[in-house]
């Protein structure tokens, strides 16, 4: 992808990977303190888009709260292990979601069995239901908006009654799971120790999507795909400029045809050193370069202008052997090139 190399070499990319921080570790409080927090690595990421999903948007009614598991293997207290996850092991959060669009209005990550919540248990409405309904398993419902009526539901053998607050839920609880949806193919889950990385990069992703979800409800027409493309596009070439051509590039992903260096009165036929056959530790002059490639470089003919422009190292591997005359007992360095 010319785009990514011509921003930043691959040694920056991970370098800056490596330093990556939220909040600063000297105002992390020690475990026992009354305001430790576990999440503290990444709490301002976290409170800034629960903040900004909130103001930006209303979701409508139908809403829905269910888990997600972002997959991490590594040694962590607030771990949680789901069987019926595809990735088993790893760092849960709760989402709180629009059903039609997947919006995410608020999130929380599961800090473990003793973590507390401000308001302690539970919120009360005076309007509030509570049904019992025994299915395979027992089911509790609390809902503010329906009444104690049941529909009827036809199944293979029977019609049975269903609470109608059930029969919604499960008509209307799929905004996670689209959600989720959307984001699978894209997912930038990459190997590392700080699960805190992991989160975070799962955090702006969740951004991102939210950011389509009102791009799109503002009339805008394209694919989450095309939307994401376009926003590395801009943060990488702001204002529409053309990605800089380096000489990686350039050479690797343009075409190129050789041409003859130019002679003058002095030297009507001159030469230059063939710049792959020099990597390789090999004295070869040439009359023909490459007048596509930034920096003209000269080239034999052939396999050297191929390697040139088809392999990222052109260096072939070389190993030496020392072998003594027997006449004058001087040792002779000999080269042998494997191509």
């Amino acid at each position: 992808m010319p785009m990514y190399s011509a921003a930043m070499s691959r040694t920056r990319f991970e370098t800056i990977l490596r330093f990556l921080h939220f909040s600063d570790n000297t105002t992390s409080r020690p475990r026992g303190h009354p305001a430790f927090d576990r999440l503290h690595k990444i709490r301002p990421l976290i409170d800034h888009f629960n903040q900004k999903f909130a103001d930006l948007y209303t979701p409508a009614q139908n809403i829905c709260v269910d888990e997600f598991l972002v997959h991490f293997t590594g040694r962590l207290g607030f771990k949680q292990y789901i069987p019926s996850k595809r990735a088993r092991y790893g760092v849960k959060l709760y989402k709180l979601c629009e059903r039609a669009t997947g919006y995410k209005h608020k999130f929380r990550i599961y800090e473990g069995k003793d973590q507390t919540l401000e308001p302690r248990a539970a919120l009360c409405n005076e309007e509030l239901l509570a049904v019992k309904w025994r299915d395979k398993i027992d089911v509790y419902m609390l809902s503010s908006i329906h009444a104690d009526t049941t529909v009827q539901i036809e199944r293979a053998t029977s019609v049975i009654e269903k609470p109608l607050s059930v029969h919604d839920y499960n008509l209307l609880m799929g905004g996670v799971d689209f959600n989720d949806q959307m984001l699978a193919p894209y997912l930038l889950s990459r190997k590392t120790r700080r699960w805190y990385k992991k989160v975070s990069v799962y955090i702006i992703q969740l951004a991102i999507y939210n950011s389509f979800v009102l791009y799109s409800k503002a009339g805008r027409t394209g694919s989450f795909l095309k939307f994401q493309e376009e926003i590395i596009e801009n943060l990488l070439y702001p204002g529409g400029s053309v990605a800089p051509t380096t000489s990686v590039v350039s050479r690797l992903h343009e075409r190129h045809f050789p041409n003859v260096v130019a002679g003058t009165s002095n030297q009507p036929s001159p030469r230059k050193r063939c710049r792959v056959s020099s990597r390789s530790g090999i004295r070869r002059d040439t009359r023909y370069f490459c007048s596509d490639c930034p920096d003209h470089p000269a080239l034999c003919l052939g396999e050297c202008f191929r390697k040139y422009h088809t392999q990222v190292d052109q260096r072939t591997n070389r190993r030496k052997r020392c072998s003594t005359d027997v006449n004058s007992g001087k040792s002779i360095a000999l080269l042998s090139e494997d191509t």
